[in-house]
């Protein structure tokens, strides 16, 4: 049987991935795929091949040895966030599952989402496993540190890596990391970023982060409120008390409190993100250790503006920027203002 091209050139992306999973599967040992499935589904008898020597057992003739397989895998891919919203794809799918005589049935569902999709607890069927992009890139990790995976392979799913990264399956990158000399302690001091107006900011940030000293510190606080165009002026904090918004009279707090100090110019035009609390446990999300930047040196810091990544990939406690970059996709490039 012929091989599909490796990394389909389909236009649609979900296509385009799902192509790619399986021009890659394909030409993989199946010892291979086997630790890489297992290892995505958390489930230890997922099994492609069975190797066994037969002992005898009864009249007749008896076998040395025998392979045997029979199992029904069939995969639905999403590429989108939040995307697994039809029931009836799902019925259709198990419906197809359920023909033909097999020992092991199984429809693998595969979502760059975050958390486990309500559809799958919806339809409760215990054919479906769940997993999402995250989960497969750590089990291809696993398999290509292993000493097993033949040097040809390792380059496949390495490949499959990059591609799951460019497509951004891997997360959302919700977290911007900006350069922060000052910017840390004064964050420390006013729970809040301050920076000039007009700044650009990819739309979906939930988080801000500080990178300063050839480190990115702990705290990665939420983005409670972020306005641009903020005059600092005390007739514009007057303004904003009188709306009675909570997080209004907290930006005229910080709008007074900076001119008092001198930090910012009067009447001056800002942009501002007023963030959790560091010691906010409920909002903040707090490393135990600084992020160091492995390559720290003059000219090579690793960032001189601002960096996107995901929140997800804070959750493994990278040490350095090293271990961070490994999981951050490659098109999470400075991008300076």
């Amino acid at each position: 049987m012929s091989k599909r091209p490796l990394f389909s050139s389909y236009s649609q992306g979900e296509n385009r991935v799902t192509g790619s999973i399986l021009a890659v599967f394909e030409r993989l040992d199946l010892s291979t795929l086997e630790q890489i499935l297992r290892g995505a589904t958390e489930e230890s008898s997922i099994e492609l091949m069975r190797f066994d020597l037969v002992k005898p057992e009864g009249p007749g003739t008896v076998p040395d040895a025998s392979i045997a397989a029979s199992f029904k895998y069939l995969f639905e891919v999403k590429t989108e966030y939040d995307s697994l919203k039809r029931r009836k794809q799902l019925d259709g799918h198990l419906s197809h599952l359920a023909q033909g005589t097999f020992s092991d049935r199984r429809l693998f569902v595969l979502t760059p989402d975050a958390n486990q999709p309500a559809l799958i607890a919806d339809v409760n069927d215990e054919n479906i496993r769940w997993f999402n992009f995250s989960d497969l890139n750590r089990a291809i990790e696993a398999a290509v540190q292993g000493e097993d995976v033949p040097a040809d392979e390792r380059v496949l799913l390495r490949e499959l890596q990059i591609l799951f990264a460019q497509e951004g399956l891997l997360g959302r990158q919700d977290i911007v990391v900006v350069a922060a000399r000052h910017a840390y302690n004064f964050y420390r001091r006013w729970d809040a970023y301050v920076c000039q107006a007009g700044r650009a900011f990819r739309p979906e940030i939930k988080r801000l982060g500080f990178y300063r000293n050839g480190r990115i510190e702990p705290e990665f606080p939420a983005i409670l409120l972020r306005r641009d165009q903020v005059v600092f002026s005390a007739d514009h904090a007057s303004e904003l008390r009188k709306t009675g918004a909570p997080l209004d009279d907290r930006l005229a707090s910080l709008i007074e409190g900076t001119l008092d100090t001198g930090s910012h110019v009067a009447s001056h035009p800002y942009q501002v993100f007023l963030l959790s609390a560091a010691d906010d446990a409920s909002s903040t999300l707090a490393l135990k250790e600084p992020i160091i930047h492995a390559g720290a040196g003059r000219g090579t810091a690793w960032t001189m503006g601002q960096r996107y990544i995901y929140s997800e990939r804070l959750m493994s406690e990278p040490a350095t920027t090293t271990e961070l970059d490994g999981t951050t996709s490659t098109a999470s490039v400075d991008e300076l203002a």
